[in-house]
């Protein structure tokens, strides 16, 4: 049996979640049209919006629906009817739905809803009424979900639930009986990677360094999407998730804390690294003098960090008859095999940090006073939350009135919490090669793919002493041969100066 045609009908079809991605939802909405109004003749293409909230609380940009506007007010629609599942399908915000009435209304469009199996006449005030209630009551739902939904979010912070995206480093658990996330837990392949990450940047290795290293061994993002980039790790290491901690901002999605009424709770998931380790790194990335980049990529330890002890400028790398040498950058006052000055400088270094006196003035024990320990942990927390007021003033998320006095008091803390500590710090280039665990010299092979390490350590050592610090190795000057015309060994012209 043939139906006959009384009409010509266009959909808009929507779907706030698809979880299947395949649009099946829209699918199952079209069919029922379909079914719903056999006498409609549909002859244009469907406009949807796959995912999309008509909600006023949504971020996203409905394209099909603007699509639907924009054919009204032109002219282009090209039908009689405009077919929806259901009226919250069209709009969920009043504004909007009183604009898509108006243009029926005027193009002489009617408007059928299948949910209701009943076709409305803007043109008709009975209709336009029926229609306009619908908008509100759309609306009025759309708010009270919200409101719950703010409501369990903040009680689930509150309680350190989970929420969100699972980071890098941890893995859902799940119910067995419902098959629902209940949980997280760290994934032992990708914690790994978290610890060592956080372990280098504290121990002062660069982002880009790290970031190499990481796609030369094959780590990469998670479900392999690729290796890390220096802006990924350099987000990593400021996931609060890592320390155990569970972030909420009230009326707000993600994001770092930035407001009085944030809340920092302990989550109900373990940490991954510990928090002094944590803070320790967001005080590292932070600190205005940490060098984001490497001026040339350098590939030569000692290149303009050991001297000229004739006219005092650095020495630079430089390649001669097929040998590499450091030669006086300024003046060419003297030349030197590389090779032999970097066995000579390196033999030093391991062998300076290797001997327990020296590694005594740079550092103090870790885990032998906890009081020690405790004024260390609040020190860090202090400067990071200094570093926040810093941050909130810049994006004037803060009044410099209300970050100067917040400052004011996190400085006094930030005083009487120094008088606690009795111990130097490690310099940040140091931390990596004097820590407990593996001796100096294996340390320091391991760092042999980054020469970058090895240069930092360079420069913290091969310095003249200042008054007040601890001794180091000295500054490496290198004296012209004491034979001319002839070389001599590289032991008898460095002139260790302090």
């Amino acid at each position: 049996m043939t139906t006959t045609k009384t009409g010509t009908a266009r959909e808009y079809l929507r779907v706030s979640l698809d979880r299947s991605g395949r649009e099946r939802s829209i699918t199952e909405q079209q069919d029922d049209n379909r079914r719903s109004w056999p006498a409609l003749d549909f002859n244009g293409t469907a406009y949807s919006d796959v995912s999309i909230s008509a909600s006023r609380y949504t971020t996203k940009v409905r394209g099909g629906y603007g699509e639907l506007i924009a054919d009204l007010g032109s002219g282009r629609f090209g039908a009689e009817t405009l077919v929806l599942w259901e009226a919250s399908r069209g709009s969920r915000r009043v504004g909007e739905w009183v604009t898509l009435v108006e243009l029926c209304e005027e193009r002489g469009v009617t408007i059928a809803v299948t949910s209701e199996a009943r076709t409305y006449d803007p043109a008709n005030p009975r209709d336009r009424r029926s229609l306009l209630e619908d908008a509100v009551d759309a609306e009025y739902e759309s708010a009270k979900i919200s409101a719950r939904a703010k409501r369990a979010a903040a009680a689930g912070a509150a309680q350190g639930r989970a929420h969100g995206r699972v980071p890098f480093g941890y893995r859902s658990v799940y119910d067995t009986a419902t098959g629902r996330p209940v949980g997280r837990e760290p994934e032992p392949t990708e914690a790994a990677v978290v610890v060592e990450l956080y372990e280098r940047v504290a121990a002062g290795h660069s982002f880009r360094g790290i970031a190499a290293d990481f796609a030369e061994r094959g780590i990469t993002k998670r479900g392999g999407a690729g290796p890390f980039t220096p802006q990924h790790l350099r987000t990593m290491v400021r996931t609060d998730a890592h320390r155990g901690k569970r972030i909420h901002i009230p009326g707000r999605k993600g994001g770092r804390p930035v407001t009085p009424d944030t809340q920092v709770v302990d989550a109900q998931w373990p940490a991954i690294v510990p928090e002094q380790l944590w803070l320790a790194v967001q005080h590292v990335i932070s600190d205005p003098s940490r060098k984001t980049t490497r001026g040339g990529g350098a590939k030569h330890l000692l290149s303009m960090i050991a001297r000229c002890d004739v006219c005092d400028g650095p020495l630079s790398a430089t390649y001669r008859r097929g040998a590499r040498e450091y030669a006086c950058h300024q003046r060419s006052c003297v030349r030197v095999l590389a090779d032999d000055l970097d066995k000579l400088a390196e033999d030093a270094i391991v062998g300076f940090l290797s001997d327990p006196a020296n590694v005594a003035r740079f550092t103090a024990p870790e885990g032998t006073d906890e009081a020690l320990d405790a004024a260390r942990t609040d020190a860090a927390a202090i400067q990071a939350e200094l570093d926040e007021v810093g941050d909130l003033v810049g994006r004037r998320e803060m009044t410099p009135k209300t970050g100067a006095r917040a400052e004011a008091g996190l400085l006094a803390r930030q005083k009487a919490v120094e008088n606690r500590i009795a111990a130097l710090s490690t310099p940040p280039a140091l931390r990596g090669m004097v820590g407990p665990g593996e001796d100096v010299e294996k340390r320091w092979a391991d760092a042999e793919t980054l020469i970058e390490v090895r240069r930092d350590v360079a420069r913290a050592l091969l310095v003249r002493d200042k008054v007040g610090e601890p001794k180091k190795l000295g500054e490496l000057r290198i004296t012209r041969s004491t034979t001319p015309g002839h070389r001599c060994p590289v032991k008898d012209r460095v002139n260790w100066a302090h």
